[in-house]
């Protein structure tokens, strides 16, 4: 799945999407709204200058995309038992595993891992391909990386346009997704705006395209 060339900033404005904001604001203590102040008191999912953006979903299994300026950060948990993919599109993102709250109701950060997407496609993030209608997308990032649910985690975009895709598979139990921050819903038909499927070449492709390209230098 690649990010099409656009869509950061089209998302970022809400623009031709058509996206519903859903929100169900919650602490990061205990996932309920306790009115405490500082880090433990800080809500769960996106600050003002990043997006949780739900893309698809069912009663166990949600696809979201985060799109995270540098700087923002959006932190949830899933229960125990769920299996999380997440799968960096664009730009850098840091993902991390959080401890506490301490005494002073504080988090510090356990374990966390950078995860590296590809360039937006424009050529001024990194080059990228086009699809047969000639629209641009994104360049491979690293492979995804799976999580256990249960712990709380944060997500911080720590380059100037990162996208990361998280899919989360939950156990058999009813689970309010709104329950685990504020989140957005992206309508199905702007899907195509959003996202473009690439289909990995095959080595006999590759080679057929490494010849023809020998080919052709031989005959200039």
């Amino acid at each position: 799945v690649r990010l099409m060339t656009g869509a950061y900033g089209e998302l970022m404005d809400g623009k031709h999407l058509h996206l519903e904001t859903t929100t169900n604001r919650a602490t990061v203590g205990d996932g309920t709204d306790d009115g405490d102040g500082g880090e433990s008191g800080e809500e769960l999912g996106t600050k003002e200058t990043g997006k949780r953006i739900r893309v698809a979903g069912g009663k166990h299994w949600d696809v979201i995309l985060h799109v995270l300026p540098k700087g923002a950060r959006c932190q949830h948990k899933w229960p125990e038992g769920s299996w999380t993919m997440v799968q960096p599109l664009t730009g850098l993102t840091e993902v991390a595993q959080l401890r506490g709250p301490d005494r002073d109701g504080y988090y510090s950060k356990m374990r966390s891992r950078d995860l590296r997407g590809g360039g937006d496609g424009s050529g001024f993030l990194g080059s990228g391909s086009s699809d047969e209608d000639g629209e641009g997308y994104s360049t491979s990032g690293e492979v995804c990386v799976r999580y256990l649910g249960g712990p709380l985690r944060s997500y911080t975009g720590k380059a100037m346009e990162s996208t990361v895709l998280e899919v989360v598979v939950r156990p058999p139990i009813d689970v309010n997704i709104e329950a685990s921050g504020e989140i957005e819903e992206l309508d199905w038909e702007g899907v195509d705006n959003v996202f473009t499927r690439v289909v990995a070449k095959s080595e006999e492709e590759i080679e057929e395209e490494e010849e023809s390209e020998r080919v052709d230098e031989a005959e200039q």
